[in-house]
């Protein structure tokens, strides 16, 4: 007689458990299934065989990753953005933490393992260092919520400090400036706008010919990557909808970049597409490696540095905290202050070298 079989769906019903949980069972080989087509089938002798061998045991896999991955799908992703799902917590999971517990049982993870673990990450940033206590809290938290552990073994110890040197954001000065500008302009225009708007890389590759009006460019998107769809449409960061005034040479960059796309910056295989920050990254690495090598001096700078830049020369030439605030988006004049502030200890502190050293 042939054995009766289920789907996963029907065991997951039986058992009482989710369909995740009944795939991490099938996959340590407790629980026998076999494929029929295209789908996977469950044997009820095999269910039988499962609970006379599990009986008083649960059915719940405790271990480190599984938990991870289980929070990442329950608690995170269908709350924030894709592009924060990805950079914010999947990456930091998949890339430091699971790596490290991998199938530890949660309730064994004490304090100690957790110092251990910060202790092999010393050389990170503190801000990244920071997103790893995030996704930590929150799978012992959320952990202790569904009765898969008592305690969370991060709320006891200090934050990590990083050990990393840090490295101060490169700009270019008002000649350098200058020269760049003349250098690139008819080849790469939109480097001569991003160093005339301060952009984020999100914002310029988002930018679309309808904004641009009354020698006025309206910040209204930004483009982040995607998984599925290769890029997303959202609001600028922050919600940081704002309008910039052009000046000349921003317009004149605009009139060398004039093409029958609905963006100022498309991607060229394929109309009314935009790039993503990341292809636009790389691009712009490519072109100076390739402009820049007679000129070792001149430093190869990022879209964001382009961005820096930009506010840096605003202070320079007597800008105060609050117009530039307002020009590059910042969530409040705390942040920009911060920035350039110290940027104007470093300029102070440069001249006083030069100074001494005439």
């Amino acid at each position: 007689m042939q054995d009766l079989v289920m789907t996963i769906e029907e065991c997951a019903h039986a058992l009482k458990v989710s369909i995740d949980d009944v795939v991490a069972i099938i996959n340590t080989g407790e629980l026998k299934a076999k494929k029929i087509g295209n789908n996977i089938r469950i044997p009820v002798s095999s269910l039988n065989d499962f609970l006379n061998h599990a009986e008083g045991t649960p059915f719940i896999d405790s271990t480190f990753s599984y938990w991870a991955d289980q929070w990442l799908r329950i608690y995170k992703k269908p709350f924030v953005t894709e592009n924060t799902f990805v950079g914010t917590y999947y990456l930091y999971v998949e890339k430091h933490l699971k790596p490290f517990f991998g199938t530890k049982d949660l309730k064994n993870i004490k304090a100690t393992d957790i110092l251990e673990y910060f202790s092999t990450k010393v050389n990170y940033s503190n801000s990244t260092l920071s997103k790893m206590v995030l996704c930590l809290n929150g799978i012992f938290d959320t952990a202790i919520e569904n009765d898969l552990c008592s305690k969370n073994p991060v709320a006891s110890i200090l934050s990590p400090r990083s050990q990393q040197i840090p490295h101060p954001k490169r700009v270019y000065t008002d000649s350098q400036i200058s020269f760049v500008q003349k250098l690139v302009l008819s080849e790469m225009p939109g480097i001569v706008f991003c160093l005339e708007t301060g952009l984020r890389p999100g914002e310029y590759v988002g930018c679309q010919w309808k904004d641009i009006y009354d020698d006025l460019l309206h910040v209204q998107r930004s483009i982040a990557t995607s998984k599925e769809s290769g890029y997303i449409i959202r609001p600028p960061k922050w919600n940081s909808y704002r309008t910039i005034p052009l000046t000349p040479l921003a317009r004149q960059s605009l009139s060398l970049m004039k093409n029958n796309d609905i963006y100022i910056y498309p991607m060229k295989s394929k109309k009314n597409t935009p790039y993503t920050p990341r292809a636009w990254c790389k691009i712009l690495e490519r072109f100076f490696d390739k402009v820049l090598e007679p000129y070792p001096d001149i430093p190869r700078l990022t879209p964001h540095e382009l961005r820096h830049t930009f506010g840096t020369k605003l202070r320079r030439h007597g800008a105060d905290i609050y117009t530039i605030q307002k020009l590059l988006g910042h969530k409040s004049v705390e942040i920009t202050a911060k920035i350039y502030v110290h940027n104007e200890i470093e300029i102070l502190r440069q001249v006083l070298l030069n100074e001494h050293s005439v």
